[in-house]
């Protein structure tokens, strides 16, 4: 029975990690500022990366702003 144990323990200890991951990844996607130094994000204005300590942050919507094209370019008159 000890060696059934260890299988689960295994088992949801894998589940645990792929969760973390995937909720890392969520993360990430939806944070709003990100560093151009190491490319970490996260969801406040920093003045300094938390993870390089870079001053190089920049906001993700701004940058995705500027590679959109507006809706205003397509005239329909």
């Amino acid at each position: 029975m000890g060696t059934q144990r260890m299988g689960l323990f295994k088992e949801l200890g894998k589940q645990v990690e792929q969760f973390k991951q995937d909720a890392k990844s969520a993360a990430d996607e939806a944070a709003a500022y990100e560093c151009a130094a190491c490319g970490a994000r996260f969801h406040t204005a920093r003045d300094d990366c938390p993870d390089c300590g870079a001053d190089e942050i920049r906001s993700i919507d701004a940058e995705a702003e500027e590679t959109t094209p507006s809706e205003s370019d397509d005239s329909t008159e």
